[in-house]
């Protein structure tokens, strides 16, 4: 999803997507380490990963466990509208494979993305006038 928001003068400033999904990855590394290893499971036995399924399983661990899956003990809060940034954000840095719509996020330069990694809004802008 692209967000955008009013600048000086009417201008608009195109907002980073992805920020939400790095300042997420911040917050809970345990879960997006989790999400890393689930990922590389499915691909080294040929299945395609599955960020829906990802989410769901953080955020009921009972049913990791029955699946016996490792997992943690905590269940995490992953919005539904993350998950599309999280798995870009997993297939920048480990390409993955995860299935994704293209977004204009995806042309954007790698190097204006690991620069929010420092910043503690979630909202940055990226460009503009």
């Amino acid at each position: 999803m692209i967000r955008m928001k009013s600048g000086e003068q009417g201008h608009f400033v195109l907002v980073d997507t992805l920020a939400d999904a790095v300042a997420w990855k911040k917050k809970n590394p345990h879960a997006y380490q989790q999400l890393v290893t689930w990922a590389f499971f499915d691909k080294k036995h040929g299945e395609r990963p599955s960020i829906g399924l990802y989410a769901e399983l953080l955020r009921r661990p009972h049913f990791a466990n029955k699946l016996r899956l490792q997992r943690s003990d905590v269940s995490f809060l992953v919005n539904n509208n993350l998950r599309a940034d999280l798995a870009r954000l997993l297939n920048r840095e480990y390409k993955l494979g995860f299935p994704t719509r293209k977004s204009i996020a995806d042309v954007w330069d790698n190097r204006k993305l690991s620069s929010l990694v420092g910043q503690e809004s979630t909202e940055r802008g990226l460009g503009g006038p």
